[in-house]
């Protein structure tokens, strides 16, 4: 099936984090990969994998079902999406990657609602194929937050 397209509206790749779909814009994404074993820093964040070496660069990989505090599937081997936001380069694991979505949200969406347990401010909207709505994670704003952050399942 294709993808219906819209103008102004950015492509976004959808990945499953323990039972959500979420989605990240396609324009911060450099590369999926199968997951690397990366090198533990010590004293870092539960949600800090480790550093792996990406392209002859040290990048840091977070493991995104710690860092929204769901159970990951053991028996799954999770994809790094390499991000590029900003000036920032690093790596986010998740369970599955989706589909390539490219619609825009219901616009009565209020821009200050909290999803599936995740605070407003890390959030962009996106709609499915079939119009369902897909929470799109902002991942700086993800990654910085200073809060635990509790995904509902």
């Amino acid at each position: 099936m294709k993808t219906q397209t819209f103008p102004g509206i950015e492509p976004v790749l959808t990945f499953r984090v323990g039972p959500r779909f979420l989605g990240i814009p396609i324009s911060k994404i450099l590369e999926i990969l199968p997951t690397p074993m990366p090198t533990p820093v010590p004293l870092a964040f539960a949600h800090v994998e480790g550093i792996v070496e990406y392209r002859k660069a040290l990048i840091p990989v977070y493991n995104l079902c710690r860092r929204l505090s769901v159970p990951s599937d053991p028996s799954i081997s999770p994809h790094l999406i390499v991000i590029r936001d900003g000036d920032a380069l690093f790596g986010v694991t998740v369970d599955e990657i989706g589909k390539i979505i490219s619609q825009p949200a219901p616009a009565d969406l209020p821009a200050d609602r909290s999803v599936h347990g995740l605070p407003p401010g890390l959030l962009q909207f996106a709609a499915d194929d079939s119009g369902s709505v897909v929470p799109v994670i902002l991942p700086q704003a993800l990654l910085a937050a200073r809060n635990t952050i509790r995904m509902e399942a």
